[in-house]
Protein backbone atom coordinates (compact mmCIF):
# COMPACT_ATOMS: atom_id res chain seq x y z
CA UNK A 1 0.00 0.00 0.00
CA UNK A 2 2.94 2.46 0.35
CA UNK A 3 3.29 2.53 -3.63
CA UNK A 4 -0.67 2.98 -3.97
CA UNK A 5 -0.62 5.98 -1.34
CA UNK A 6 1.87 8.16 -3.23
CA UNK A 7 -0.77 8.08 -6.45
CA UNK A 8 -3.69 8.24 -4.37
CA UNK A 9 -5.69 11.10 -5.96
CA UNK A 10 -7.30 12.82 -2.89
CA UNK A 11 -5.35 16.34 -2.69
CA UNK A 12 -7.19 18.26 -0.44
CA UNK A 13 -10.97 18.60 0.58
CA UNK A 14 -12.36 22.26 0.93
CA UNK A 15 -14.85 22.45 4.14
CA UNK A 16 -17.12 25.38 5.09
CA UNK A 17 -15.59 28.03 7.76
CA UNK A 18 -12.32 25.78 7.56
CA UNK A 19 -10.92 26.32 4.47
CA UNK A 20 -8.71 23.45 2.57
CA UNK A 21 -7.50 20.55 4.24
CA UNK A 22 -4.88 18.26 2.85
CA UNK A 23 -5.67 14.69 4.33
CA UNK A 24 -3.22 12.56 5.97
CA UNK A 25 -3.04 10.47 8.88
CA UNK A 26 -5.95 9.94 11.29
CA UNK A 27 -8.92 12.51 10.88
CA UNK A 28 -12.21 12.52 12.98
CA UNK A 29 -15.75 14.31 12.33
CA UNK A 30 -17.83 15.12 15.09
CA UNK A 31 -21.25 17.19 15.75
CA UNK A 32 -24.92 16.64 16.03
CA UNK A 33 -27.11 14.72 14.40
CA UNK A 34 -27.85 15.77 11.14
CA UNK A 35 -24.32 18.02 10.95
CA UNK A 36 -23.64 16.34 7.78
CA UNK A 37 -21.18 13.80 9.46
CA UNK A 38 -22.03 11.22 7.33
CA UNK A 39 -22.87 13.28 4.29
CA UNK A 40 -19.14 14.47 4.54
CA UNK A 41 -17.80 10.73 4.15
CA UNK A 42 -20.08 10.28 0.79
CA UNK A 43 -18.77 13.50 -0.08
CA UNK A 44 -15.40 11.56 -0.70
CA UNK A 45 -16.97 8.08 -1.27
CA UNK A 46 -18.67 9.03 -4.51
CA UNK A 47 -16.00 11.81 -5.55
CA UNK A 48 -13.46 9.20 -5.49
CA UNK A 49 -15.23 6.30 -6.96
CA UNK A 50 -16.61 8.30 -9.97
CA UNK A 51 -20.04 8.80 -9.73
CA UNK A 52 -22.44 11.45 -10.18
CA UNK A 53 -22.54 13.87 -7.06
CA UNK A 54 -23.25 17.28 -6.21
CA UNK A 55 -21.26 17.78 -2.98
CA UNK A 56 -23.27 18.23 0.52
CA UNK A 57 -21.06 19.39 2.78
CA UNK A 58 -17.51 20.17 1.15
CA UNK A 59 -16.96 22.75 -1.19
CA UNK A 60 -14.54 21.21 -2.91
CA UNK A 61 -12.81 17.89 -2.98
CA UNK A 62 -9.38 18.16 -5.51
CA UNK A 63 -8.62 14.63 -7.00
CA UNK A 64 -5.60 15.03 -8.86
CA UNK A 65 -3.01 12.68 -11.15
CA UNK A 66 -0.55 11.46 -9.80
CA UNK A 67 2.22 9.86 -11.78
CA UNK A 68 1.34 8.56 -15.18
CA UNK A 69 -1.21 5.56 -16.52
CA UNK A 70 1.86 3.61 -17.34
CA UNK A 71 2.97 3.98 -13.41
CA UNK A 72 -0.60 3.61 -12.14
CA UNK A 73 -1.28 0.25 -13.83
CA UNK A 74 2.10 -0.84 -13.13
CA UNK A 75 1.22 -0.19 -9.58
CA UNK A 76 -2.12 -1.41 -9.55
CA UNK A 77 -1.09 -4.19 -11.43
CA UNK A 78 1.69 -4.90 -9.01
CA UNK A 79 -0.54 -5.00 -6.35
CA UNK A 80 -2.78 -7.82 -8.37
CA UNK A 81 -5.80 -4.92 -8.32
CA UNK A 82 -6.10 -5.34 -12.40
CA UNK A 83 -4.97 -7.98 -14.68
CA UNK A 84 -3.07 -6.48 -18.08
CA UNK A 85 -3.07 -8.90 -20.61
CA UNK A 86 -0.60 -7.78 -23.82
CA UNK A 87 -2.98 -7.14 -27.37
CA UNK A 88 -2.06 -5.87 -30.66
CA UNK A 89 0.04 -2.36 -31.08
CA UNK A 90 0.18 -1.83 -27.50
CA UNK A 91 -3.20 -1.84 -26.92
CA UNK A 92 -3.67 -3.92 -23.89
CA UNK A 93 -6.21 -5.56 -22.21
CA UNK A 94 -7.16 -4.72 -18.84
CA UNK A 95 -9.14 -6.10 -16.52
CA UNK A 96 -10.37 -5.00 -12.72
CA UNK A 97 -9.61 -7.84 -10.02
CA UNK A 98 -11.06 -6.05 -7.01
CA UNK A 99 -14.74 -5.06 -5.19
CA UNK A 100 -15.45 -1.57 -4.77
CA UNK A 101 -15.52 -2.09 -0.54
CA UNK A 102 -18.92 -0.25 0.49
CA UNK A 103 -20.43 -0.31 -3.09
CA UNK A 104 -20.95 -2.32 -5.96
CA UNK A 105 -19.34 -5.88 -7.07
CA UNK A 106 -19.07 -5.48 -10.64
CA UNK A 107 -15.51 -5.73 -12.51
CA UNK A 108 -15.18 -4.03 -15.30
CA UNK A 109 -13.13 -4.43 -18.46
CA UNK A 110 -10.85 -1.81 -20.78
CA UNK A 111 -8.33 -1.33 -23.37
CA UNK A 112 -5.32 0.76 -22.18
CA UNK A 113 -6.13 3.34 -25.16
CA UNK A 114 -9.74 3.83 -23.70
CA UNK A 115 -7.72 4.53 -20.20
CA UNK A 116 -5.51 6.81 -21.59
CA UNK A 117 -9.22 8.82 -22.82
CA UNK A 118 -10.31 8.83 -19.70
CA UNK A 119 -6.61 9.57 -17.78
CA UNK A 120 -6.85 12.96 -19.70
CA UNK A 121 -9.89 13.56 -19.01
CA UNK A 122 -9.99 13.10 -15.25
CA UNK A 123 -11.53 15.73 -13.05
CA UNK A 124 -13.59 17.30 -16.25
CA UNK A 125 -16.50 16.31 -14.74
CA UNK A 126 -16.42 18.33 -11.77
CA UNK A 127 -16.70 22.10 -10.97
CA UNK A 128 -16.67 22.99 -7.19
CA UNK A 129 -19.91 21.39 -5.70
CA UNK A 130 -21.08 20.44 -8.85
CA UNK A 131 -20.09 16.68 -9.95
CA UNK A 132 -20.67 14.21 -12.90
CA UNK A 133 -19.50 10.59 -13.70
CA UNK A 134 -15.58 10.47 -13.94
CA UNK A 135 -14.63 7.52 -16.01
CA UNK A 136 -11.49 7.32 -14.92
CA UNK A 137 -11.80 7.02 -11.13
CA UNK A 138 -15.29 4.82 -11.44
CA UNK A 139 -12.82 2.25 -13.18
CA UNK A 140 -9.56 2.64 -10.67
CA UNK A 141 -10.55 4.65 -7.71
CA UNK A 142 -11.87 1.36 -6.24
CA UNK A 143 -8.30 0.75 -5.71
CA UNK A 144 -8.08 3.55 -3.40
CA UNK A 145 -10.37 3.77 -0.81
CA UNK A 146 -12.46 1.51 1.31
CA UNK A 147 -15.85 3.01 2.80
CA UNK A 148 -17.08 1.25 6.19
CA UNK A 149 -20.74 2.41 6.03
CA UNK A 150 -22.61 -0.32 7.96
CA UNK A 151 -24.25 -2.19 5.28
CA UNK A 152 -20.41 -2.85 3.49
CA UNK A 153 -18.92 -3.56 7.04
CA UNK A 154 -21.70 -6.49 7.75
CA UNK A 155 -21.69 -7.50 3.55
CA UNK A 156 -17.35 -8.16 3.96
CA UNK A 157 -17.69 -10.79 6.70
CA UNK A 158 -19.98 -12.87 4.32
CA UNK A 159 -18.05 -16.27 3.56
CA UNK A 160 -15.83 -15.98 0.65
CA UNK A 161 -14.33 -18.52 -2.05
CA UNK A 162 -11.56 -19.71 -1.57
CA UNK A 163 -8.11 -19.31 -3.84
CA UNK A 164 -4.90 -20.75 -4.66
CA UNK A 165 -2.97 -18.41 -3.00
CA UNK A 166 0.34 -20.05 -4.60
CA UNK A 167 -0.89 -18.75 -8.34
CA UNK A 168 -3.54 -15.93 -7.21
CA UNK A 169 -3.95 -13.25 -4.99
CA UNK A 170 -6.58 -12.06 -2.76
CA UNK A 171 -9.75 -9.75 -4.10
CA UNK A 172 -11.36 -10.54 -0.99
CA UNK A 173 -10.61 -9.06 3.02
CA UNK A 174 -11.01 -12.58 4.37
CA UNK A 175 -9.02 -14.14 1.84
CA UNK A 176 -6.21 -11.26 2.84
CA UNK A 177 -6.65 -12.33 6.45
CA UNK A 178 -5.82 -15.67 5.71
CA UNK A 179 -3.01 -14.75 4.58
CA UNK A 180 -1.50 -12.24 7.21
CA UNK A 181 -0.77 -14.09 10.06
CA UNK A 182 0.26 -10.81 11.92
CA UNK A 183 -3.19 -9.17 11.23
CA UNK A 184 -4.89 -12.52 12.28
CA UNK A 185 -3.12 -12.51 15.87
CA UNK A 186 -3.84 -8.89 16.59
CA UNK A 187 -7.94 -9.15 15.63
CA UNK A 188 -7.76 -12.11 17.75
CA UNK A 189 -6.39 -10.20 20.62
CA UNK A 190 -8.63 -7.48 20.22
CA UNK A 191 -11.75 -9.56 20.04
CA UNK A 192 -10.63 -11.42 23.26
CA UNK A 193 -9.85 -8.37 25.12
CA UNK A 194 -13.09 -6.87 24.10
CA UNK A 195 -15.93 -9.32 23.69
CA UNK A 196 -13.99 -12.66 25.88
CA UNK A 197 -13.88 -14.44 22.30
CA UNK A 198 -12.29 -15.66 19.96
CA UNK A 199 -12.26 -15.47 16.16
CA UNK A 200 -10.32 -17.31 12.99
CA UNK A 201 -10.44 -17.99 9.51
CA UNK A 202 -11.70 -21.62 8.72
CA UNK A 203 -10.51 -23.14 5.55
CA UNK A 204 -12.02 -26.25 6.42
CA UNK A 205 -14.92 -26.31 4.18
CA UNK A 206 -13.47 -26.99 1.16
CA UNK A 207 -14.24 -23.80 -1.62
CA UNK A 208 -15.05 -21.48 0.80
CA UNK A 209 -13.25 -19.66 3.42
CA UNK A 210 -15.42 -18.06 6.35
CA UNK A 211 -15.10 -16.54 10.13
CA UNK A 212 -15.48 -18.93 13.15
CA UNK A 213 -16.32 -17.75 16.35
CA UNK A 214 -15.11 -19.22 19.96
CA UNK A 215 -17.14 -19.44 22.65
CA UNK A 216 -14.74 -17.95 25.09
CA UNK A 217 -11.36 -16.24 24.41
CA UNK A 218 -8.85 -19.10 23.87
CA UNK A 219 -8.18 -20.30 20.37
CA UNK A 220 -9.28 -24.08 19.82
CA UNK A 221 -5.90 -25.96 19.67
CA UNK A 222 -4.65 -26.05 16.15
CA UNK A 223 -4.85 -29.25 15.16
CA UNK A 224 -8.69 -28.71 15.94
CA UNK A 225 -8.70 -26.05 13.47
CA UNK A 226 -8.20 -28.34 10.35
CA UNK A 227 -10.74 -30.55 11.28
CA UNK A 228 -14.29 -30.18 9.49
CA UNK A 229 -15.88 -32.31 12.11
CA UNK A 230 -14.70 -29.61 15.14
CA UNK A 231 -14.91 -26.63 13.55
CA UNK A 232 -18.61 -27.25 12.82
CA UNK A 233 -19.33 -26.89 16.24
CA UNK A 234 -19.01 -23.58 16.04
CA UNK A 235 -20.84 -20.61 14.93
CA UNK A 236 -19.63 -18.56 11.62
CA UNK A 237 -20.11 -14.58 11.89
CA UNK A 238 -23.12 -14.40 9.79
CA UNK A 239 -24.74 -15.77 12.99
CA UNK A 240 -23.43 -13.25 15.41
CA UNK A 241 -25.22 -9.92 16.35
CA UNK A 242 -24.14 -6.65 14.20
CA UNK A 243 -22.20 -4.91 16.90
CA UNK A 244 -19.53 -7.34 16.74
CA UNK A 245 -19.66 -7.83 13.34
CA UNK A 246 -19.02 -4.11 12.48
CA UNK A 247 -16.17 -4.36 15.15
CA UNK A 248 -14.35 -6.94 13.70
CA UNK A 249 -14.70 -5.56 10.16
CA UNK A 250 -13.24 -2.34 11.24
CA UNK A 251 -10.32 -3.90 12.65
CA UNK A 252 -9.25 -6.26 9.74
CA UNK A 253 -10.01 -3.37 7.45
CA UNK A 254 -7.51 -1.26 9.30
CA UNK A 255 -4.91 -4.18 9.94
CA UNK A 256 -4.53 -4.89 6.28
CA UNK A 257 -4.87 -1.56 5.41
CA UNK A 258 -4.84 -2.49 1.96
CA UNK A 259 -5.79 0.92 0.12
CA UNK A 260 -5.04 4.71 1.01
CA UNK A 261 -8.43 6.32 1.85
CA UNK A 262 -10.60 4.50 4.95
CA UNK A 263 -14.00 5.94 5.47
CA UNK A 264 -15.55 4.69 8.88
CA UNK A 265 -19.24 6.09 9.51
CA UNK A 266 -20.45 5.50 13.12
CA UNK A 267 -18.43 2.91 14.37
CA UNK A 268 -20.26 2.63 17.56
CA UNK A 269 -23.10 1.71 16.03
CA UNK A 270 -24.63 -1.48 18.00
CA UNK A 271 -21.60 -1.50 20.59
CA UNK A 272 -21.99 -0.59 24.50
CA UNK A 273 -20.04 2.15 25.93
CA UNK A 274 -17.28 0.35 26.77
CA UNK A 275 -17.17 -1.76 23.36
CA UNK A 276 -16.95 1.31 21.59
CA UNK A 277 -14.37 3.01 24.02
CA UNK A 278 -12.30 -0.26 22.91
CA UNK A 279 -12.86 0.09 19.35
CA UNK A 280 -11.78 4.25 19.45
CA UNK A 281 -8.89 2.76 21.22
CA UNK A 282 -7.91 0.63 18.26
CA UNK A 283 -8.74 3.10 15.54
CA UNK A 284 -5.94 5.31 17.44
CA UNK A 285 -3.53 2.93 17.39
CA UNK A 286 -4.10 1.37 13.65
CA UNK A 287 -5.46 4.36 11.52
CA UNK A 288 -3.04 6.84 11.80
CA UNK A 289 -0.37 5.06 8.64
CA UNK A 290 1.83 7.85 7.05
CA UNK A 291 0.96 5.85 3.81
CA UNK A 292 -2.68 6.66 3.87
CA UNK A 293 -5.86 8.35 5.34
CA UNK A 294 -8.50 7.43 7.88
CA UNK A 295 -11.47 9.50 8.28
CA UNK A 296 -13.92 8.33 11.16
CA UNK A 297 -17.74 10.11 11.67
CA UNK A 298 -18.93 9.49 15.17
CA UNK A 299 -21.48 10.78 17.84
CA UNK A 300 -19.99 8.49 20.31
CA UNK A 301 -18.17 10.52 23.21
CA UNK A 302 -16.72 7.01 24.15
CA UNK A 303 -15.25 6.49 20.79
CA UNK A 304 -13.90 9.94 20.56
CA UNK A 305 -12.67 9.33 24.32
CA UNK A 306 -10.38 6.27 23.50
CA UNK A 307 -9.27 7.73 19.78
CA UNK A 308 -7.72 10.64 22.07
CA UNK A 309 -6.28 8.18 25.06
CA UNK A 310 -4.53 6.52 22.04
CA UNK A 311 -3.06 8.59 19.71
CA UNK A 312 -1.85 12.66 19.74
CA UNK A 313 -1.30 12.14 15.83
CA UNK A 314 -5.13 13.23 14.51
CA UNK A 315 -6.86 15.84 13.55
CA UNK A 316 -10.55 16.71 14.94
CA UNK A 317 -12.98 18.32 13.07
CA UNK A 318 -16.43 19.61 14.30
CA UNK A 319 -19.47 19.97 11.58
CA UNK A 320 -22.94 21.71 12.68
CA UNK A 321 -25.86 23.60 10.70
CA UNK A 322 -28.37 26.03 10.34
CA UNK A 323 -30.84 25.50 7.72
CA UNK A 324 -29.10 23.97 4.29
CA UNK A 325 -25.69 25.71 5.29
CA UNK A 326 -22.75 23.45 6.95
CA UNK A 327 -20.44 24.78 9.11
CA UNK A 328 -17.14 22.77 9.72
CA UNK A 329 -14.35 24.04 13.02
CA UNK A 330 -11.15 22.36 13.47
CA UNK A 331 -10.75 21.39 16.91
CA UNK A 332 -6.60 21.09 18.10
CA UNK A 333 -6.19 17.73 19.62
CA UNK A 334 -4.42 18.78 22.33
CA UNK A 335 -7.26 21.02 23.81
CA UNK A 336 -9.46 17.28 23.82
CA UNK A 337 -6.24 15.78 25.45
CA UNK A 338 -6.23 18.09 28.09
CA UNK A 339 -10.11 18.22 28.66
CA UNK A 340 -10.15 14.56 29.16
CA UNK A 341 -7.05 14.98 32.07
CA UNK A 342 -8.78 17.99 34.05
CA UNK A 343 -11.50 16.51 36.70
CA UNK A 344 -13.86 19.21 35.84
CA UNK A 345 -14.32 18.27 31.94
CA UNK A 346 -13.00 14.51 32.03
CA UNK A 347 -16.92 13.21 32.69
CA UNK A 348 -18.74 11.98 29.55
CA UNK A 349 -21.12 13.94 30.25
CA UNK A 350 -18.64 16.80 29.07
CA UNK A 351 -17.63 15.08 25.94
CA UNK A 352 -21.61 14.30 25.37
CA UNK A 353 -22.35 18.26 24.85
CA UNK A 354 -19.43 18.24 21.71
CA UNK A 355 -22.31 16.44 20.02
CA UNK A 356 -25.31 18.46 20.80
CA UNK A 357 -25.95 21.68 18.87
CA UNK A 358 -26.11 23.51 21.89
CA UNK A 359 -24.88 23.28 25.66
CA UNK A 360 -26.36 24.12 29.03
CA UNK A 361 -24.35 24.08 32.15
CA UNK A 362 -25.97 24.00 35.28
CA UNK A 363 -24.84 23.56 39.20
CA UNK A 364 -25.72 19.86 40.09
CA UNK A 365 -27.27 16.79 39.20
CA UNK A 366 -30.22 18.44 40.48
CA UNK A 367 -30.81 21.24 38.35
CA UNK A 368 -29.84 19.20 35.26
CA UNK A 369 -32.98 16.98 36.26
CA UNK A 370 -34.99 19.68 36.49
CA UNK A 371 -34.36 22.16 33.92
CA UNK A 372 -33.71 18.91 31.34
CA UNK A 373 -37.23 18.33 32.12
CA UNK A 374 -38.45 21.55 31.52
CA UNK A 375 -36.79 21.72 28.10
CA UNK A 376 -38.53 18.42 27.34
CA UNK A 377 -41.66 20.41 27.61
CA UNK A 378 -41.10 23.58 25.35
CA UNK A 379 -38.66 21.45 22.86
CA UNK A 380 -41.00 21.09 20.57
CA UNK A 381 -40.93 25.09 20.01
CA UNK A 382 -37.14 25.29 19.03
CA UNK A 383 -35.57 23.40 16.44
CA UNK A 384 -32.36 22.21 18.46
CA UNK A 385 -31.02 19.99 20.77
CA UNK A 386 -29.99 20.84 23.94
CA UNK A 387 -27.46 19.78 26.68
CA UNK A 388 -27.47 20.03 30.03
CA UNK A 389 -24.03 19.73 31.91
CA UNK A 390 -23.74 19.29 35.48
CA UNK A 391 -20.68 20.29 37.01
CA UNK A 392 -21.04 19.60 40.69
CA UNK A 393 -20.33 23.50 41.69
CA UNK A 394 -20.30 26.72 40.12
CA UNK A 395 -16.87 26.62 40.84
CA UNK A 396 -15.86 23.84 38.39
CA UNK A 397 -17.97 25.80 35.28
CA UNK A 398 -15.06 27.98 33.93
CA UNK A 399 -13.31 25.06 32.09
CA UNK A 400 -16.43 23.27 30.03
CA UNK A 401 -17.14 26.51 29.69
CA UNK A 402 -14.26 27.66 28.06
CA UNK A 403 -14.28 23.89 26.15
CA UNK A 404 -17.20 24.69 24.65
CA UNK A 405 -17.15 28.73 23.74
CA UNK A 406 -13.64 27.80 21.96
CA UNK A 407 -15.47 24.92 19.61
CA UNK A 408 -18.23 27.50 18.53
CA UNK A 409 -20.49 25.74 20.27
CA UNK A 410 -23.94 27.78 21.70
CA UNK A 411 -23.21 27.76 25.22
CA UNK A 412 -25.62 28.82 28.03
CA UNK A 413 -25.01 28.52 32.14
CA UNK A 414 -27.77 28.90 34.85
CA UNK A 415 -27.01 29.80 37.43
CA UNK A 416 -28.23 30.60 40.94
CA UNK A 417 -28.59 34.46 42.22
CA UNK A 418 -26.01 34.05 44.45
CA UNK A 419 -23.57 33.49 42.00
CA UNK A 420 -23.53 37.65 42.70
CA UNK A 421 -21.94 37.34 46.33
CA UNK A 422 -18.51 35.49 44.44
CA UNK A 423 -17.80 37.91 42.40
CA UNK A 424 -14.39 35.47 41.36
CA UNK A 425 -16.26 32.82 40.22
CA UNK A 426 -18.12 34.79 38.02
CA UNK A 427 -15.78 36.34 36.48
CA UNK A 428 -14.26 32.97 35.41
CA UNK A 429 -17.43 32.02 34.09
CA UNK A 430 -18.47 34.95 31.83
CA UNK A 431 -14.61 35.44 30.76
CA UNK A 432 -14.84 31.94 28.95
CA UNK A 433 -18.64 32.91 27.50
CA UNK A 434 -17.95 36.49 26.61
CA UNK A 435 -15.13 38.91 25.12
CA UNK A 436 -13.23 40.61 27.02
CA UNK A 437 -14.36 43.97 27.12
CA UNK A 438 -17.71 42.44 27.94
CA UNK A 439 -16.48 40.04 30.64
CA UNK A 440 -14.64 43.33 32.37
CA UNK A 441 -17.84 45.14 32.26
CA UNK A 442 -19.84 42.28 33.81
CA UNK A 443 -17.45 41.50 36.43
CA UNK A 444 -17.32 45.68 37.47
CA UNK A 445 -20.94 45.35 37.69
CA UNK A 446 -21.36 42.30 39.84
CA UNK A 447 -18.16 43.61 42.20
CA UNK A 448 -20.46 47.18 42.64
CA UNK A 449 -23.84 45.23 43.11
CA UNK A 450 -22.17 43.17 46.23
CA UNK A 451 -21.44 45.91 47.67
CA UNK A 452 -24.77 47.46 47.31
CA UNK A 453 -26.87 44.47 48.08
CA UNK A 454 -24.38 44.33 51.27
CA UNK A 455 -25.16 48.50 52.29
CA UNK A 456 -29.05 47.17 52.62
CA UNK A 457 -27.69 44.85 55.71
CA UNK A 458 -28.79 41.26 56.83
CA UNK A 459 -32.92 39.99 56.22
CA UNK A 460 -32.68 39.64 60.39
CA UNK A 461 -32.41 42.16 62.05
CA UNK A 462 -31.30 42.68 66.02
CA UNK A 463 -34.86 42.35 67.15
CA UNK A 464 -36.01 39.65 64.85
CA UNK A 465 -32.62 37.31 65.94
CA UNK A 466 -33.08 38.12 69.36
CA UNK A 467 -37.13 36.87 69.19
CA UNK A 468 -36.07 33.88 67.66
CA UNK A 469 -33.22 33.16 70.26
CA UNK A 470 -35.05 33.70 72.81
CA UNK A 471 -37.99 31.29 71.70
CA UNK A 472 -35.22 29.13 71.81
CA UNK A 473 -33.56 29.78 75.09
CA UNK A 474 -37.37 29.84 76.47
CA UNK A 475 -38.52 26.16 75.76
CA UNK A 476 -37.63 23.54 77.38
CA UNK A 477 -35.44 21.15 75.59
CA UNK A 478 -35.90 17.44 75.88
CA UNK A 479 -32.62 16.25 74.34
CA UNK A 480 -34.13 12.74 73.44
CA UNK A 481 -36.97 14.43 71.39
CA UNK A 482 -35.76 14.25 68.03
CA UNK A 483 -38.23 16.56 66.50
CA UNK A 484 -37.73 18.97 68.91
CA UNK A 485 -34.58 19.21 68.13
CA UNK A 486 -34.49 19.43 64.35
CA UNK A 487 -36.73 22.38 64.73
CA UNK A 488 -34.15 24.34 67.10
CA UNK A 489 -31.78 23.36 63.82
CA UNK A 490 -33.53 24.58 61.41
CA UNK A 491 -34.35 27.91 63.27
CA UNK A 492 -30.66 28.45 64.25
CA UNK A 493 -29.96 27.27 60.47
CA UNK A 494 -32.07 30.13 59.10
CA UNK A 495 -31.06 32.49 61.38
CA UNK A 496 -27.63 32.38 61.10
CA UNK A 497 -28.10 31.98 57.07
CA UNK A 498 -30.24 35.54 57.51
CA UNK A 499 -27.21 37.58 59.30
CA UNK A 500 -25.22 36.97 56.01
CA UNK A 501 -25.45 40.15 54.81
CA UNK A 502 -25.82 38.74 51.22
CA UNK A 503 -28.34 36.66 51.77
CA UNK A 504 -31.22 38.24 50.28
CA UNK A 505 -30.05 37.02 46.73
CA UNK A 506 -31.28 33.79 48.47
CA UNK A 507 -34.77 35.20 48.01
CA UNK A 508 -34.45 36.40 44.34
CA UNK A 509 -34.92 39.24 42.61
CA UNK A 510 -38.68 40.63 44.44
CA UNK A 511 -36.91 40.43 47.37
CA UNK A 512 -35.35 44.05 46.42
CA UNK A 513 -38.31 45.13 44.62
CA UNK A 514 -38.55 48.54 47.02
CA UNK A 515 -35.25 48.99 47.45
CA UNK A 516 -33.25 51.04 45.07
CA UNK A 517 -30.74 48.33 43.72
CA UNK A 518 -33.59 46.68 42.21
CA UNK A 519 -33.48 48.02 38.97
CA UNK A 520 -29.66 47.80 38.71
CA UNK A 521 -29.90 44.05 39.43
CA UNK A 522 -32.92 43.81 36.47
CA UNK A 523 -30.50 45.49 34.16
CA UNK A 524 -27.26 43.02 35.57
CA UNK A 525 -29.85 39.96 34.76
CA UNK A 526 -30.84 41.30 31.15
CA UNK A 527 -27.20 41.88 30.13
CA UNK A 528 -25.73 38.95 31.92
CA UNK A 529 -28.33 36.77 29.61
CA UNK A 530 -26.93 38.65 26.82
CA UNK A 531 -23.26 36.97 27.51
CA UNK A 532 -25.27 33.83 28.16
CA UNK A 533 -24.96 33.66 31.87
CA UNK A 534 -28.61 32.93 32.71
CA UNK A 535 -29.38 34.32 36.76
CA UNK A 536 -32.22 32.54 38.24
CA UNK A 537 -34.05 35.63 39.31
CA UNK A 538 -36.34 33.91 41.80
CA UNK A 539 -33.47 33.12 43.58
CA UNK A 540 -32.58 29.61 43.24
CA UNK A 541 -33.66 26.06 41.86
CA UNK A 542 -36.25 25.48 44.48
CA UNK A 543 -37.97 28.30 44.41
CA UNK A 544 -39.27 27.49 41.00
CA UNK A 545 -42.84 26.68 40.14
CA UNK A 546 -44.55 26.92 43.79
CA UNK A 547 -47.99 25.68 42.20
CA UNK A 548 -46.37 22.13 41.41
CA UNK A 549 -44.48 21.69 44.79
CA UNK A 550 -47.34 21.24 47.57
CA UNK A 551 -47.35 18.26 49.35
CA UNK A 552 -44.20 17.55 47.97
CA UNK A 553 -40.60 16.87 49.67
CA UNK A 554 -38.72 19.60 51.84
CA UNK A 555 -36.99 21.76 49.49
CA UNK A 556 -33.57 21.27 51.94
CA UNK A 557 -33.70 17.44 50.87
CA UNK A 558 -32.83 18.12 46.99
CA UNK A 559 -32.39 15.56 45.56
CA UNK A 560 -35.95 13.90 46.49
CA UNK A 561 -37.44 17.68 45.77
CA UNK A 562 -35.69 17.73 42.11
CA UNK A 563 -37.19 14.14 41.76
CA UNK A 564 -40.75 15.25 42.59
CA UNK A 565 -41.09 18.70 40.85
CA UNK A 566 -39.59 16.65 37.51
CA UNK A 567 -42.53 14.66 37.73
CA UNK A 568 -44.57 17.24 38.45
CA UNK A 569 -43.30 19.18 35.32
CA UNK A 570 -43.84 16.11 33.01
CA UNK A 571 -47.24 15.80 33.82
CA UNK A 572 -48.79 19.24 33.40
CA UNK A 573 -48.81 21.34 30.67
CA UNK A 574 -46.04 23.70 30.29
CA UNK A 575 -47.22 27.45 30.85
CA UNK A 576 -46.05 31.00 29.69
CA UNK A 577 -44.47 32.04 32.80
CA UNK A 578 -42.52 30.96 35.66
CA UNK A 579 -39.46 28.42 35.08
CA UNK A 580 -41.00 27.32 31.49
CA UNK A 581 -40.11 30.85 30.17
CA UNK A 582 -36.86 30.90 31.72
CA UNK A 583 -35.71 27.91 29.54
CA UNK A 584 -37.56 29.76 26.56
CA UNK A 585 -35.36 32.78 26.71
CA UNK A 586 -32.16 30.06 27.35
CA UNK A 587 -33.25 28.38 24.14
CA UNK A 588 -34.10 31.42 21.84
CA UNK A 589 -30.49 32.96 23.36
CA UNK A 590 -28.92 29.64 22.09
CA UNK A 591 -31.18 29.15 18.59
CA UNK A 592 -29.85 32.82 17.85
CA UNK A 593 -26.05 31.92 18.76
CA UNK A 594 -26.58 28.64 15.96
CA UNK A 595 -27.81 31.21 13.82
CA UNK A 596 -25.37 33.82 14.07
CA UNK A 597 -21.96 30.77 14.23
CA UNK A 598 -23.57 29.35 10.64
CA UNK A 599 -23.58 32.38 9.27
CA UNK A 600 -19.55 32.12 9.13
Amino acid sequence: MQHLGKLNPLTSISIPNIGKIEPKGLNVVIGPNSAGKTQFLKDIHYRMLGKPRDLVVCEEISLTRKGTLPEIIAALEEAEHIRVVPGSNSNHNISCRVFEFGGSSDRWQADSNLAQLYYTRMGTSTNGRKGGKDEFLSMFGRSFIASLFLGGRLNSLNEVPSFDYEKTTPEKEIQALYLNEDAQHALTAETERTFGRSIWVDPTRGGVLCLRVGDGPALPPDADRTQPSRMTKFRTIENEGDGFKSYVAICISLLLGQRPVILIDEPELCLHPPQAHSLGKFIGRYGTSDAGTTFVATHSSHVLRGIIEETEYLDVIRLSRAGTNFSGQRIESELLRASIRKPSTKSEAILDGLFAEAVTVVEGEGDRLVYGTVWEKVSAEFKHDVHFVSVGGMGGAADPCELYARLRIPICVIVDLDIIRSPDIFKSIVSALAPGPVAEDLTKDCRKLVEEVKALGPVYDEAAVRSGLTSILSAKLDWTDETQLNQTRRTLGDLSAGLSQTSRLKKGLEEFHSYGVYSNLTAFLSKCRGAGVFLVPVGELEDWAEMLTSGGPSKKKKAEWANHIANAIRDSDPREDDIWEFIRQMARRQRNEIERLAGY
